[in-house]
């Protein structure tokens, strides 16, 4: 899969905007009657009779015929009211508007302030920052510190007011994931240290078996691949609970030079599905992936490939031919794309995610049936869909094209020169992505209005910066600054 830099995950559509009123009968009084404590009608005034009839007959009523302007109106209104209608429900999932995408930040201001800046340890700059708040807003209180390159330790900040919330033992060349119901996992070596999120208290302990390649935490356990380039060992994945008893173990590749990536094999975990990346030196042509249950680790597909997750439900297949072949969860042929999938949010793709691909004519949208909607050469890899503006942050320039039509709406330059880029609804922001920097080799930041491009803010000579829930995280060696 093609996948650009600093793109992350995407992003579902905001809560609170379903079209269910549950208006219901609203309390009043019957037609002719009197709330209760009010007067009654006056006893000295009758009630008024209509006058009698001349002739001893009901008069009669004439009948108003209503104008030829008021029945054309209403038959207009019958009209737009049943090609809505109609329209809802012809409508197909690939022809949705696009989402917007999961705000990552809160709404900065034009020109955002430092909310406090914290000492981290002289010289230690955070390699990483896990964010809980990205996948729980109750636990955006907390920001975790990747300095475990430094000084071997994982720092957890408030994210109020930029105090220590607490600090792990020393863990020199760990790797830490998010686990659940607030659970830190933290692996060194072939041991798995559980931290409580909200005060550090550790929680346990456990031994993991084989060459730890990467790991992934899910609701029920933790996800290990184990795989040892040194001895081109067979890939193995396996499943530990939170306490430590292993679980499942599945091979997923036998034993082989799977380097034809840089990271090597790769995990990555959508709710109940769990993608392995591996490939040899041909590339996709030798590519040896697979899909597999998290809940039981059996296989979804036949035929190990170059897989990943296409969103809307889907999982993506990348072919020789440079074709992208579409499959639902449990691995039944779906379609095909006329090119290689970019993949614009990273592991948790949203369920509504729109489907770009890049072909030799360019990038083009593409519906799920592999129609072309259309195709650009003003990108090369977008980053990120925002509402309907499509993203992208390389060679020093941030481009913004139509999500509908894919016309290109403005182009700014950075000082960047490739940039993450994250969008909170309103602006967009672009930090440092994996390419490299263009300014004295230290990144920075700014800030861009969606809609005309118009440059808000921009923050430069940073050693990192960090999008984060709570803010912007800047860091220097042995201090962070979070901006709001």
């Amino acid at each position: 899969m093609a996948n650009p830099a600093g793109a992350r995950p995407k992003e579902p559509e905001s809560e609170g905007l379903g079209n269910a009123h549950g208006d219901g009968p609203r309390p009043g009084f019957a037609r002719g009657t009197n709330p209760p404590g009010a007067a009654g009608p006056s006893a000295a005034v009758p009630p008024i009779a209509p006058p009698p009839a001349a002739s001893g007959r009901p008069p009669r009523r004439r009948r108003r015929r209503p104008s030829p302007k008021l029945i054309a109106l209403v038959l207009a209104v019958l009209l737009v009211a049943l090609a809505l209608v109609a329209a809802l429900i012809v409508v197909k999932p690939w022809d949705r508007p696009a989402p917007g995408s999961q705000p990552a930040l809160p709404d900065l201001p034009a020109a955002p302030k430092a909310a406090w800046t914290a000492e981290i340890g002289e010289g230690v700059v955070p390699q990483a920052v896990l964010d809980p708040g990205r996948d729980d807003p109750a636990r955006k209180d907390r920001l975790l510190l990747d300095t475990l390159a430094g000084d071997g330790r994982l720092t957890a900040l408030n994210t109020a007011d930029g105090t220590v919330a607490w600090r792990s033992p020393q863990l020199y060349d760990a790797r830490c994931v998010l686990g659940h119901a607030g659970i830190v996992a933290c692996l060194a070596d072939t041991t798995v240290h559980l931290f409580d999120l909200r005060d550090g208290h550790p929680t346990g302990t456990f031994e993991v078996a084989g060459t730890v390649a990467d790991l992934a935490g899910t609701p029920d356990g933790l996800l290990v691949l184990d795989y040892d380039s040194a001895k081109a060992s067979p890939i193995a994945l396996r499943q530990y609970s939170w306490t430590g008893v292993q679980g499942w173990t599945r091979e997923i590749a036998p034993g082989g030079d799977y380097l034809g990536t840089p990271e090597g094999p790769r995990l990555h975990v959508d709710g109940d599905r769990a993608v392995v990346t591996a490939q040899g030196a041909a590339g996709a042509d030798d590519a040896r992936g697979q899909v597999v249950r998290v809940s039981d680790g059996v296989p979804v597909t036949d035929k190990p490939g170059a897989y990943g997750f296409a969103g809307n439900g889907l999982i993506a297949r990348l072919t020789p031919e440079q074709t992208t072949e579409l499959l639902s969860r449990d691995g039944r042929p779906q379609g095909v794309l006329p090119g290689t999938l970019i993949d614009l949010t990273g592991d948790a793709a949203p369920a509504d995610r729109p489907l770009f691909v890049l072909g030799e004519q360019g990038v083009s949208r593409v519906d799920q049936r592999g129609t072309v909607l259309w195709t650009s050469t003003d990108v090369s890899l977008p980053g990120v869909v925002c509402g309907d503006t499509v993203l992208e942050g390389m060679d020093g320039h941030i481009t913004a094209l139509d999500f509908a039509t894919g016309v290109r709406r403005w182009q700014e330059s950075t000082t960047m020169s490739d940039s993450a880029l994250t969008c909170n609804g309103t602006r967009v922001i672009a930090s440092p992505g994996p390419g490299g920097q263009d300014v004295g080799g230290k990144p920075g930041a700014a800030a861009f209005d969606l809609a005309s491009g118009h440059r808000l803010w921009q923050v430069d000579g940073l050693a990192a910066v960090f999008p984060t829930t709570a803010g912007l995280l800047s860091a220097d060696p042995g201090l962070v600054t979070l901006y709001r």
